[in-house]
């Protein structure tokens, strides 16, 4: 059960290996920022490649999405990561997949 104010906060001291910090408790400005592989030495882009269901997110997309929404939930990093995704998940990854409707023909609307 997540009490945060976001999904991006309410990873904070739940995921091993994910180093979260909030900067601001400013309304509308709360989201977390976090690493997955730790601070580069490179000072370039820190952050990790966030997919939702196979397309590139930013955090604030991440920060928004409600966590029944999410089916599952995966982080990649290492080796593993830069198999996948190349230089772009040098960084890490953060996979989110989302619910998706099933089909249940026992409630079909027959229409006449």
């Amino acid at each position: 059960m997540l009490f945060a104010a976001n999904l991006t906060s309410s990873f904070a001291g739940k995921i091993p290996g994910l180093i979260s910090y909030q900067t601001s408790g400013e309304p509308g400005a709360d989201n977390a920022q976090f690493f997955v592989r730790g601070v580069t030495t490179f000072g370039y882009a820190t952050s990790p490649l966030i997919l939702v269901d196979g397309f590139e997110s930013t955090t604030d997309d991440l920060a928004r999405m409600q966590p029944d929404d999410i089916e599952s939930f995966s982080i990649l990093k290492d080796a593993s990561a830069a198999v996948l995704y190349g230089s772009r998940g040098a960084n890490g990854i953060i996979l989110v997949t989302t619910k998706s409707g099933r089909y249940n023909p026992r409630y079909m609307v027959k229409i006449r």
